[in-house]
């Protein structure tokens, strides 16, 4: 097991691996999620942004449209909030559907490795899409998102990219690129992290 000393209060024993698939909004982390646990029930699905959603009680588009400062507020309670998803099942490993940027609809906040840190991943794997694909998949979806060229979503993957590169280097977590599609290779590598905390 594990040990994750993420705050001066609590000192708990991990016995599964947190693996976090990081994205932008729209690149499809949801859809890649469900594919893997379908493959493997053992997988915990939990997605950063409803954890937040219930442990703050907010609204989705209240956080999203959260000023930067207060971005970073929210953050701080996503550690809590996942170990209380975890109570009672600490033993499945977990998928963390999560950002390393926010696009408030004025600016890109980037997600600061403080805030990840708490949350103990194993590994990190970053899927990108062709940001035309993102462009009209977003256009179809019923989220309230804001509206953004391909230009501009391409521009938003680079800086999400950037910082999780920025993340895994400041906190040691290792890292791993994918397009959304490569389904097997990214299987095989969430395989691998089980048999290694196995």
């Amino acid at each position: 097991m594990k040990r994750c000393r993420y705050s001066r209060r609590r000192n708990i024993m991990i016995s599964a691996p947190v693996i976090g698939i990081f994205g932008i909004s729209g690149v499809g982390k949801s859809w890649l999620c469900g594919v893997i646990t379908s493959r493997q029930p053992k997988f915990l699905h939990l997605q950063a942004s409803s954890l937040l959603r219930s442990a703050l009680g907010m609204s989705g588009e209240q956080m999203r449209t959260a000023s930067s400062s207060e971005i970073m507020m929210n953050q701080q309670a996503l550690s809590t909030a996942l170990l209380d998803a975890r109570k009672g099942q600490e033993d499945r490993p977990v998928l963390l559907d999560a950002h390393s940027v926010i696009d408030n609809g004025i600016e890109l906040v980037r997600i600061q490795p403080q805030d990840i840190q708490p949350l103990c991943l194993t590994k990190m794997l970053f899927v990108q899409e062709d940001p035309q694909i993102i462009e009209r998949r977003r256009s179809m979806d019923t989220r309230n998102r804001p509206k953004r060229t391909s230009k501009e979503l391409e521009i938003h993957q680079i800086e999400a990219e950037s910082s999780c590169k920025a993340i895994a280097t400041m906190l040691g977590i290792q890292l791993e690129f994918y397009q959304i599609s490569e389904l097997d290779a990214i299987y095989s590598s969430l395989e691998t992290t089980l048999s290694s905390a196995g």
